[in-house]
């Protein structure tokens, strides 16, 4: 049994500098708009062994620097163009 984890938005407003994100094995359920916000130079993030169902559609929309996304969704609802903001993606594994 593990408990879930709810990551409020702008929890990392602050972070502007920051690079890269893992945030692996916290059973974060829903990835919500504006998580991210604040994110201005993040280049890698990963989001493994999370147990995500959802992806909401702009949840990704801070994120335009971003070249590396790592995630495992098997059972995720995921709109089709989560990824329309990511212009700079280079990377995108998803771990099934």
């Amino acid at each position: 049994f593990h408990n879930s984890m709810r990551i409020e938005p702008n929890a990392f407003i602050d972070l502007v500098n920051l690079k890269d994100l893992i945030i692996n094995e916290n059973h974060i359920l829903e990835i919500k708009e504006n998580i991210f916000k604040g994110l201005d130079n993040l280049f890698k993030l990963e989001l493994t062994e999370s147990n995500i169902e959802k992806i909401n559609e702009n949840s990704f929309i801070d994120l335009k620097l971003l070249e590396d996304l790592t995630f495992n969704l098997c059972n995720t609802q995921i709109y089709n163009d989560f990824n329309k903001n990511l212009v700079n993606l280079k990377n995108l594994k998803n771990l099934t």
